[in-house]
């Protein structure tokens, strides 16, 4: 059911299509070239999601991953093993669950473009931040030239980096075990996400308890949508705040590292890393940062006898 890719064979399915006439067989030629070539300015844009679709379940490694995340709804009490078989679309990864994550991620983009829209609404109304974190509703500057060419500058440097990765090595970032054919009767020895995955895997697999694991993985997002609720300090600005300042470097390396403990087999030390790596991510979001600003709030108030 899940077998692999052949060049030889996609290379040459043109010829092969439906036995049709050579008009046929022609515009179903340009039209793949055509999807091929949309497909890199997807990416170049952006547009593309998490994984290629058509490559979901084509190897082991995505198809052996598709069914671990979907999984994870099988730790809610009660019902989870009926919203993972409501997942699947049957009782395993099979033909609607492809269908179902080609629809889901062909409308991220969509759902992503309307979230730009109204974020370029509330900057409209409400103004953007400064380096000093002050409120500046007097002393403004126009958008255009200055932030425009600004952001401009910005976004060609990343389109170039970005596109170096696409176009020259669009494999230095993946996995060999994605050529590895899908086999359901074979389950690769160590299953690796993709990057940008890895420290919410990491943490994932630093919880033994599958529903602790799943509790885990919600709470790093419920942190992060927390995070301007459960700020207590009056300076937005790090310039002014130095232990926030290191605190908040520390957060930059401890996800480095559970990035770097994601990739890594499941054993010591590594697992004793990840979980020392884990309980800081969780206390720098639910316990610094609403306790340094009112700390440093007493330190700005106290008044030495």
């Amino acid at each position: 059911m899940f077998e692999g890719f052949n060049s030889q064979e996609m290379a040459s399915s043109c010829e092969n299509f439906g036995g049709g006439s050579y008009s046929v067989r022609k515009r179903v030629c340009i039209s793949r070239a055509s999807r091929n070539t949309f497909q890199g300015v997807k990416y170049s844009l952006g547009l593309e999601k998490q994984t290629n679709v058509f490559d979901l379940f084509l190897s082991a490694l995505q198809k052996l991953l598709a069914t671990v995340i979907t999984s994870l709804a099988s730790a809610i009490p009660v019902v989870g093993m009926d919203i993972t078989y409501w997942l699947w679309g049957g009782f395993s990864v099979d033909n609607a669950t492809l269908n179902r994550f080609f629809s889901l991620h062909y409308l991220l983009p969509f759902i992503i473009a309307g979230a730009s829209i109204v974020h370029l609404a509330a900057l409209h109304q409400y103004g953007s931040n400064n380096p000093l974190g002050c409120l500046a509703t007097v002393d403004k500057v126009s958008f255009y030239p200055y932030f425009l060419l600004k952001d401009l500058v910005g976004w060609v440097a990343f389109a170039l980096f970005f596109s170096f990765f696409i176009y020259f090595a669009p494999n230095a970032l993946g996995h060999p075990d994605n050529y590895i054919p899908a086999n359901p009767m074979s389950t690769p020895a160590h299953i690796v996400p993709e990057w940008y995955f890895l420290p919410v895997y990491a943490i994932l697999r630093s919880i033994p308890n599958k529903l602790g694991g799943v509790a885990a993985i919600g709470l790093v997002f419920v942190s992060l949508l927390l995070l301007p609720f459960i700020n207590t300090s009056d300076i937005r600005s790090s310039n002014f705040r130095p232990l926030y300042k290191k605190l908040f470097w520390l957060l930059v390396a401890d996800c480095l590292l559970l990035g770097w403990i994601g990739c890594q087999p499941v054993e010591d030390p590594y697992v004793f890393i990840g979980q020392a790596a884990s309980v800081y991510f969780f206390v720098y979001f639910l316990v610094l940062v609403p306790f340094l600003g009112k700390f440093e709030k007493a330190l700005l108030q106290y008044v030495p006898r």
